[in-house]
């Protein structure tokens, strides 16, 4: 079935449901946020209560579909563990599983991440922005009534995500500078974002 896949199949917003590391048994600790908008994606982690040794992640990018993998560059990356990954990704039973391997600390790690589709969008249903400059780099990904913003400074990285429910923009999870991003998110919205922001949809 992955032959049949497009750049289009995977646009939406994806939470993960479970994760197996090395052929393990499939658990889920964290979080797992991912809006893909056509060649651009973001991922906001953040731990589930009771998993006080999880570590948060942020990262966005640019996405390349060469089925059946997915290449995701980190563009911008919270723990700057990795460069790139690719995952090989299928449906199955209404659920996206992604399979791929990556490389920490001259270990290889395989993994298998099971995907459900919180919210479906077209092109015409995802706005997308970033900035590239020297010493401060962001991006902005919104589809339906979700959003995740991050941006990294000389002052350190920001991260946060959101989601449209009774007509306000309730925070999920931040980390850094939420009120500067929460402005970014709105300046989006009403197309008033900064000249150095190229705004892609």
């Amino acid at each position: 079935m992955t032959d049949t896949l497009d750049q289009p199949s995977f646009i939406g917003v994806w939470q993960r449901e479970s994760l197996s590391v090395e052929k393990g048994e499939a658990f889920e600790d964290s979080n797992v946020l991912w809006l893909h908008a056509g060649d651009y994606f973001a991922d906001l982690r953040w731990p589930k209560p009771g998993f006080t040794h999880v570590k948060s992640s942020a990262f966005a990018g640019r996405a390349y579909w060469n089925a059946p993998s997915m290449k995701f560059i980190h563009e911008i990356d919270l723990t700057k563990e990795l460069e790139e990954d690719t995952g090989i990704l299928s449906f199955s039973n209404g659920k996206l599983i992604e399979a791929g391997q990556v490389t920490i600390e001259d270990k290889m790690i395989r993994f298998e991440e099971t995907w459900i589709r919180l919210s479906r969008a077209d092109q015409g249903g995802c706005q997308i922005a970033r900035k590239s400059q020297a010493l401060d780099s962001a991006y902005i990904i919104r589809i339906a009534d979700f959003v995740i913003a991050m941006e990294e400074t000389e002052q350190g990285f920001s991260a946060a995500g959101w989601r449209y429910e009774n007509e306000n923009w309730n925070l999920l999870f931040g980390l850094g500078d939420i009120q500067r991003l929460s402005e970014f998110r709105s300046a989006l919205s009403a197309d008033t974002l900064p000249q150095e922001w190229q705004v892609k949809i």
